[in-house]
């Protein structure tokens, strides 16, 4: 992200860890979130933002139940509610250049928007999607979990090229996948293990050549653009322990935020830029903690991002969905809007 264009104050993570009387660092300005009751009451999970500011989000609407994929194209909202019978929940969302995209969710749906709709694809029915990451609109991958015996439970990684969907080969040894980020053809698989969470890399058509971690790791995100790539988590075997954030390239290390004020937090959502810029989410390991904190990271330092409430509070915020000037986050009941 561009800092010379950000122009609001930011309150630096690293000054709670300055003595009395030291001087303080220089902190970049940046700017702040302002979270919001969206016109559509219920549960807002997961977000993408076109290039040309177009935001769409993922809502189980509260009166209805439905599953539903609202939009606000800057001027006004509308929203796409789903019969229960093409798919109760949907679990994720990317969009395209274009304004073509994706979403998927349960009992194998597969979602396509062409033109001003949403094309329905069940190549599977027994299969729950939960992940979507694509290399261009020819190259999709959809990630999810078989729900029928006699493969019930069983991890499942599709592909599409364009034309049609099918299943493509998986790396053995794993229970499940987890999320999945690409970028400039380099794509990133979260392989989970009962010893911890791998990341597997994209070659190609298949998934392999894993990443490993030193510290047992549980991943909840992982964030790609240009050459980085980034997991955010929490260290197992329980919560009680820490979170964790790595970068994963264009080397692994360890950049968790080493700070007493985030001790009991875990690591929920993350984007990041091509320039290798980082926002995160950070939640309270306590059941049911509200007190989420947003967290930017320059390459060098953190920095917690202020909050406002406008006609929303800052509850969760599970994902991040960024354009040119703008930054949008879901989580909860509400929504959140950047600005620099």
């Amino acid at each position: 992200m561009n800092k010379a264009k950000i122009c609001a104050a930011v309150i630096s993570l690293a000054l709670l860890t300055i003595c009395c009387g030291e001087e303080e660092p220089s902190t970049p300005d940046l700017g702040g979130w302002t979270f919001y009751t969206p016109p559509y009451g219920g549960a807002w999970t997961h977000c993408a933002v076109q290039g040309d500011g177009t935001f769409w989000g993922l809502v189980q609407l509260g009166d209805s139940g439905r599953a539903a994929i609202a939009s606000f194209d800057g001027n006004s909202w509308s929203k796409r509610e789903f019969e229960p019978s093409v798919t109760e929940t949907l679990n994720d969302i990317l969009m395209f250049e274009d304004g073509g995209g994706w979403a998927c969710g349960s009992a194998g749906a597969l979602l396509e928007r062409r033109g001003d709709e949403w094309e329905l694809y069940r190549p599977y029915n027994d299969v729950n999607y939960y992940y979507l990451g694509a290399v261009d609109s020819d190259s999709v991958w959809a990630i999810g979990q078989a729900t029928v015996y006699p493969r019930a439970y069983q991890p499942v990684i599709l592909h599409y090229d364009g034309e049609r969907w099918g299943e493509a080969a998986r790396p053995a040894g794993y229970t499940s996948f987890g999320p999945v980020a690409i970028t400039r053809g380099s794509g990133y698989l979260v392989g989970r293990r009962d010893a911890g969470d791998e990341i597997l890399r994209l070659s190609g058509t298949s998934w392999g050549t894993p990443a490993t971690f030193e510290r047992s790791l549980r991943i909840h995100a992982v964030a790609a653009a240009g050459n980085y790539a980034f997991a955010v988590g929490e260290e197992r075997p329980s919560k009680a322990e820490r979170g964790a954030v790595y970068q994963i390239s264009p080397s692994v290390r360890d950049i968790t935020p080493d700070l007493v004020a985030l001790q009991d937090y875990y690591y929920r959502a993350a984007y990041c830029t091509p320039e290798g810029d980082l926002w995160v989410s950070a939640a309270p390991i306590e059941a049911g903690g509200l007190d989420y904190k947003l967290l930017y990271w320059d390459g060098d330092s953190w920095y917690e991002i202020p909050t406002t409430n406008g006609t929303g509070t800052v509850t969760r915020v599970f994902e991040f969905g960024f354009s040119p000037g703008a930054g949008w986050a879901v989580g909860g009941e509400n929504y959140a809007r950047y600005r620099e």
